[in-house]
């Protein structure tokens, strides 16, 4: 429901030093037993892209895992590390 999200207004850089591009957060809770929340699929033409989901608590030990697990083939989005790790 739209009373479940919040809009940061505040533009944030995404790719600070290299464009000007800026994007924007929104907060929302999700309750994954509703089956309208059920896991998406990624599209086809997404190639190796993989949606993982992982708990906060232990996040940052849980990304370093993963990545040994695929021996280095993983690359984990600078922002998730950056969250992960405080």
């Amino acid at each position: 429901p739209k009373e479940q999200m919040r809009l940061i207004k505040l533009p944030l850089a995404y790719e600070p030093g290299l464009t000007d591009s800026c994007c924007y957060v929104v907060k929302t809770v999700i309750d994954p037993t509703m089956v309208s929340c059920a896991a998406p699929e990624p599209e086809v033409d997404e190639w190796s892209l993989q949606t993982i989901s992982l708990p906060l608590h232990g996040l940052l030990e849980r990304l370093e895992d993963l990545e040994k697990q695929h021996d280095g083939l993983l690359v984990i989005d600078s922002r998730v590390y950056s969250l992960a790790s405080g």
